[in-house]
Parts: C-alpha cells; structure tokens; sequence
C-alpha cells in the first residue's frame, strides 16, 4: 500500500513489454506521477525465448551466451527509454528478468524492491486504444502486492475527474475504502485532478423493512430512507479525505452500472476500485464487479488490494 509517510519515498515499478517501441505509456504515466511526488521509477521487462530455454543442442555454453546476449539487448532498449524520462528528471532505474510466465517475473520484481505503485499498459500499442485484458493482466490483478496501475488509453490524460468508489455501508469493506479514498487523494494532487466519491447502493425495493429505526440524527432506516443514509454514510468518510458533499455521487444500482454513467457525466481520467475478499459469495460479487469496471472502462483504472492486516488467510491461500 502506499506509505502514509508523505516523506516516504514512492517507489513506482513500470512494465514494459520487450517489443513496445519509442516511449511507453506506462513510462510516461509513471514518470508524470513520480516527478509531482518526487518518487524513483524501476522500469522491468520480463524476457523468455522456449529454444533457448530448451538449450542449444550440445551446446550447454552457448546456451548461456545467447541468453545472456537477449538479456542484455533489452536492458539497453530499457536504458534508452530511461534516459528519456531522465531527461524529465525523473529518478529511473531498469531490470531485465528471465521468466516464462511474464507476471510470475513482474510480481517477483514487485516484492523484491518493495514496490509501493505497479504500472502495466492495458492498450494497442499502435492505436493507444484500450485493449482486451490478458491472463497476465488478471494474474497482476489478483496476486499484485501493491497498487495496480492499469493503463489504458492515451487520450485520458486531458481529463480531470478520479472517480473514486468505496462502499461505507459494509464494515468489513471499510479499510478498502479508506485506502481508495488515500489513494485517489494522491493521485488528484499529482495528476492535478479533481476527486469525486462514488457509491451504489441496491434498489430499496429489495429490503422488507416492517418498521423505521433512528440509526443517526434525522435518519430513519426505512426503505424510504435507505438513500439518505447511503449519502450520510459516504459524505462523512469523503469528508476526511478533503471531498465535500458536492463532489459525492451516491445512486441506486449495479455499481458497474452507476460507474459507466458517471463517467459519461464527467471526465474521467482514473477509476480507483478496492479489492475486497472476505467469503466466497463476496468473492464473486466483487470480482463481477472489478471484471466489469476493470474491462470495460475506457479511461485508467487503479486498483488497491486489499490491505493485509485484513487478509490473514491470504498466503495460506496463495500456497
């Protein structure tokens, strides 16, 4: 997660594909975020060849030599697209890893350099279009460590809004939450955007209430009230975070539903979701909604994992 320490220095690690060309998105993404923070770029690139990696017929040193030799022409490319952003000023570094499954490489990288922001293009590189997302892409979303900075499109960078979607109404959702908003917050200072808190809640229809409860001052938990409790709940925890009430938007719906209108109703730049797992039905739910937002948003997408003092079933799980 990112470091509450504002003087805690960002350490934001960029995936880059061996065959991208020219400057890539997610360098130039990371290294527009680290200047305004003042964070180090680790720009990584996970190589493979299967021949080689079989070995070279009776030719055990040759073997080495030709790996040896791809390695080091990616980390030159990787060096190339460096000095560019160091001539930004931006702090980089590069590493070339060789690995047959590309996030097995990109989440081993991540771990070792303690990476606090994982950047991974999400796009066509020819079109800078939003492209479908790969078995890597999902893998990163499910196993990342860290923050997943999925990037998307080229032509989000004029826009201003950060949605923001948290979900105060559930308690076990509440760390999720606060670490979206922490994180959206971060994002809007260094990507100069605005950030508006978003929540969905379902249709009251679905509630068979026999009575009204005074929950907070004013507020009956009613069917006819659910609304107006859903906003109390979102405004007070926006409201830590330095968003007011008017840059809260709390409406009936699928959350993936009520996230695709706002973002035609605003220009949004980044979508900031929470990865929240606590039971197997949940599981699905929210992993139907991350699927849905996640793939079919046309702007950047932020993913935040859940946070591991939350999690202590995590590496069992993982083993």
């Amino acid at each position: 997660m990112f470091p509450h320490n504002d003087r805690q220095r960002q350490r934001i690690l960029a995936a880059i594909k061996p065959t991208q060309r020219g400057l890539p998105l997610p360098a130039l993404r990371a290294r527009e975020f680290a200047q305004r923070l003042d964070a180090e770029i680790l720009l990584v690139s996970v190589l493979f060849d299967s021949v080689i990696a079989r070995g070279l017929e009776g030719a055990a040193a040759l073997e080495t030599v030709a790996k040896t030799r791809l390695l080091e022409e990616q980390r030159l490319e990787l060096e190339q697209i460096a000095q560019s952003l160091r001539d930004w000023g931006a702090a980089v570094t590069v590493r070339v890893v060789w690995d047959a499954a590309a996030y097995r490489g990109i989440l081993r990288v991540a771990n070792e350099w303690q990476a606090t922001l994982l950047v991974v293009g999400a796009h066509e590189q020819r079109t800078m279009l939003p492209a479908s997302l790969t078995d890597t892409h999902w893998r990163l979303i499910h196993a990342c460590p860290c923050p997943l900075w999925l990037v998307k499109s080229s032509a989000s960078v004029e826009h201003r809004t950060i949605l923001a979607a948290v979900d105060p109404s559930r308690v076990q959702s509440a760390a999720v939450s606060r670490d979206v908003l922490q994180a959206a917050r971060l994002f809007g200072k260094a990507l100069d955007c605005q950030v508006r808190a978003v929540h969905a809640f379902p249709d009251p229809s679905n509630f068979a209430l026999v009575s009204s409860v005074e929950v907070s001052p004013g507020i009956f938990y009613g069917t006819e009230n659910i609304a107006a409790l859903h906003r109390r709940a979102v405004e007070d925890l926006a409201n830590g975070y330095g968003i007011d009430s008017s840059h809260t938007d709390v409406r009936e719906g699928e959350p993936a539903a009520v996230i695709a209108q706002l973002m035609m109703e605003h220009d949004v730049r980044l979508i900031a979701l929470g990865l929240s797992r606590q039971g197997v039905v949940e599981q699905v739910v929210l992993g139907s909604i991350t699927q849905s937002v996640t793939s079919e948003a046309l702007c950047d997408v932020l993913l935040l994992p859940q946070p591991a003092d939350s999690r202590p079933n995590r590496d069992a799980a993982a083993r």
